[in-house]
């Protein structure tokens, strides 16, 4: 009877783990199609339900999905020889990447005005550069 138990018991544990490498290895996935839904609902906000607002929507949610895979690039090829090595945790360097990636897209973009109507238009551009 004890043995039945504890084969009873090591199919439980191991299902158990099963279970748990499973949710780990689908967490990701489902934090990112949370962020597009995000960005979807926040496009379908701006942009509203319009005759184009679709396009506005789709253009956003795929524009999400590049710069997940540009910013999961970008952070793999600066963090991976400093957590390899030991020289930082992967949660310092997920930390520091995600501080570092969000100021580099907030402070350029602040620089960066839409044009005018009359900057915009064929007859009054200048075609000298600006400092």
């Amino acid at each position: 009877m004890a043995k039945t138990l504890d084969k009873d018991l090591k199919k439980l544990g191991r299902l158990e783990a099963a279970t748990a490498d499973l949710g780990r290895s689908l967490a990701f996935p489902g934090v990112a199609l949370l962020f597009l839904l995000a960005v979807a609902l926040f496009a379908l906000r701006i942009a509203g339900v319009g005759d184009l607002g679709i396009y506005v929507v789709f253009g956003t949610v795929v524009a999400g999905y590049m710069a997940l895979n540009i910013g999961a690039n970008d952070v793999a090829n600066n963090m991976a020889p400093a957590v390899g090595s030991k020289a930082l945790s992967l949660t310092a360097a997920l930390i520091i990447a995600a501080v570092c990636e969000t100021a580099g897209a907030c402070w350029p973009g602040a620089r960066w005005s839409t044009p005018s109507p009359r900057e915009s238009s064929p007859r009054h551009r200048s075609w000298t550069p600006r400092a």
